[in-house]
């Protein structure tokens, strides 16, 4: 944090604020947020911000954006930091390490867009350049539904690390309906380790199945789940459609990183699995 507490503390307290010391305060209470020092009494008031409306904002083409968590911009929404404006970039923090390329900015509920609903991250620089060896392996079928299989993921130690670097970013976010879907969520795209997950499904599946299949959509769900939290309500698959492009998804990859039991872990009709090991998969 370039702005010291001292200077911090001196521009919350004074009135009038030039904008450009506006915009340096709302750059010091995004630090303050994300890399939090302790606090000397004096400057436990900067801590009131975040219970009014925000003091600076800026736009993003629909979209009002703030650096700082506060009543009217409470939702945490990461976007590159790239497609920011270049005169304010440096006032929103970067507090994802590994992932320096994302920022983190606060929108308005209201103000929800195709953009910013769903947060879908950019997360292809983790994948591309890195070769994935993956592939789904003994495949078996699941009770007697035609079209249900379980497979062992099989990986190198180098596509085992990246795979469980998604988790120690520690990018999900509270499901908008907690009560039909459980834990958190990270949305994002790469489309290397979707071309690696759909060469190994192609791979696997039985001949007629993957009869016309041309691989895995490019944005992928990071779902993670807390023993005694909340599970997902049963539901049907939404499939994916690219009406230009006639195309339309067919099955559902889910791939366990890690194993564990439930009541059930997953109900596929009336077909319960109670356990799963450590990298398996579910077509």
């Amino acid at each position: 944090m370039s702005l010291s507490l001292d200077a911090l503390c001196a521009l919350a307290v004074q009135s009038p604020r030039r904008q450009a010391d506006t915009q340096q305060l709302a750059r010091g209470l995004a630090a303050l947020h994300f890399f939090p020092p302790p606090l000397p009494p004096d400057a436990r008031r900067l801590g009131h911000y975040t219970d009014r409306d925000a003091i600076w904002s800026t736009r993003l083409t629909s979209l009002s954006l703030c650096s700082y968590p506060c009543l009217d911009h409470p939702m945490l929404r990461y976007l590159p930091a790239d497609e920011l404006p270049e005169e304010v970039r440096d006032t929103f923090a970067r507090p994802i390490p590994g992932l320096p390329g994302l920022a983190a900015v606060f929108i308005h509920p209201e103000e929800r867009n195709y953009r910013s609903f769903e947060n879908i991250l950019p997360l292809d620089v983790l994948f591309e350049g890195c070769p994935l060896a993956l592939a789904l392996e003994d495949r078996q079928p699941i009770g007697g539904l035609p079209d249900a299989w379980r497979f062992r993921v099989r990986t190198d130690d180098a596509t085992h690390t990246l795979l469980s670097r998604l988790d120690g970013f520690d990018l999900y976010q509270p499901p908008e309906d907690p009560d039909a879907r459980g834990g958190g969520r990270l949305i994002f795209h790469a489309a290397a380790l979707s071309r690696a997950l759909g060469d190994a499904a192609r791979s696997a599946l039985p001949a007629a199945a993957r009869e016309g299949l041309l691989g895995a959509n490019t944005v992928l769900r990071c779902n993670s789940f807390e023993p005694g939290g909340t599970g997902f309500h049963t539901h049907h698959d939404t499939p994916y459609a690219d009406t230009a492009a006639a195309q339309v998804s067919r099955y559902t990859l889910l791939v366990y990183l890690t194993g564990g039991t439930g009541a059930p872990v997953l109900q596929l009709g009336d077909t319960a699995i109670e356990a799963v090991e450590p990298m398996t998969a579910i077509i």
